[in-house]
């Protein structure tokens, strides 16, 4: 791999510096160095590793269409049918991955993370998320749309509501569960690593602080596992079997927020972006459905509502259709 040549070198570059300039301005000196010469190939070495972890989670590459399921709240589909309505927006939501459910959401990988590279931390940043069922039957999506764990753990205990929609294979990734998964997307990254450990040891070596060096390596190598941090998830959700849009940190002028109050807790705000390519007129096309939650209150009433925002959004392809489990909650 030329990138992970390209990084070799720079580390043999680095090294010679400590050797050669012992005075007070070294440190300085190396940081620059790092900054300016190191990091750029590091990026590009870990990007051209995880280009190919990624293929790991593909669901296709020939951009056919495929069933996914997506729950959320009433008040989220009615939000953005009715600025598709009026022209504001046609787009899904991509929300921020501060609110997720799991709060191991983009550090289960790290979790698993060879105590060899202990150098390699996650940074704070996050990502925009959009999470998917994947129907395991094909010829009955409909099935993984009406689900009552989906529905109690997703689909706010029932009063919310599902989209079964059309997705390119090209657009979403798998998210993979369990130690194992992860410990292997570590071995591919292991070559990559050991430089930046072979740097930072002989830096060491020399008499060179490594702090420093440490926290701008490790913020670089995290921001550069963006794309795939967020696919990989504990045993305990494999049930899920999850798919996955992962956008990174989007451009503020992009973001849109919703502050949420749910009662008796703190309100708080969310952050999100609706991208051009995920149109609802795409993702909702004849033989999709919107599917209304089992503990819906004035059932008929929500579906005439729906319908109304469908014509006046000139989305005329999905069904409103009704769950038909049978659940209440005390």
């Amino acid at each position: 791999m030329e990138s992970l040549r390209r990084l070799k070198q720079a580390v043999d570059t680095m090294l010679d510096i400590g050797p050669s300039h012992q005075d007070s301005s070294t440190p300085d000196a190396m940081m620059r160095h790092i900054r300016q010469e190191f990091v750029p190939k590091l990026k590009d070495a870990v990007g051209d590793v995880g280009k190919k972890v990624s293929a790991v989670h593909s669901l296709g590459s020939d951009k056919s269409q495929i069933p996914v399921v997506h729950y959320t709240s009433l008040a989220v589909v009615t939000s953005m049918l009715e600025n598709s309505a009026n022209d504001r927006s046609s787009a899904f939501r991509l929300y921020d991955s501060v609110h997720l459910n799991d709060p191991d959401e983009g550090r289960y990988l790290f979790r698993s993370l060879p105590s060899a590279h202990s150098w390699l931390e996650a940074t704070r940043d996050h990502a925009y998320i959009a999470s998917f069922i994947r129907p395991q039957d094909e010829e009955d999506p409909g099935r993984a749309a009406d689900n009552l764990s989906f529905w109690r753990t997703y689909g706010r205990e029932g009063t919310g509501c599902s989209l079964l929609l059309m997705m390119p294979s090209t657009q979403v990734r798998k998210v993979r569960y369990g130690r194992l998964s992860a410990e292997a997307t570590w071995d591919r990254f292991s070559s990559v690593l050991e430089q930046v450990d072979r740097l930072i040891e002989g830096a060491d070596k020399v008499g060179l602080k490594t702090a420093r060096m440490k926290a701008e390596l490790a913020r670089s190598v995290s921001e550069a596992l963006a794309p795939i941090r967020y696919l990989y998830k504990s045993e305990a959700y494999a049930y899920e079997d999850e798919c996955r849009i992962v956008e990174p940190d989007q451009d503020k002028d992009q973001l849109r927020f919703e502050c949420k109050t749910p009662p008796g807790r703190p309100a708080y705000i969310r952050r999100y972006c609706e991208p051009e390519d995920l149109s609802l007129h795409k993702l909702l096309p004849s033989g999709t459905s919107i599917f209304i939650g089992p503990r819906v209150p004035n059932q008929e009433s929500v579906r005439y509502c729906l319908s109304v925002l469908l014509s006046r959004a000139k989305i005329p392809g999905p069904d409103v259709r009704f769950s038909e489990i049978s659940y209440q909650a005390f």
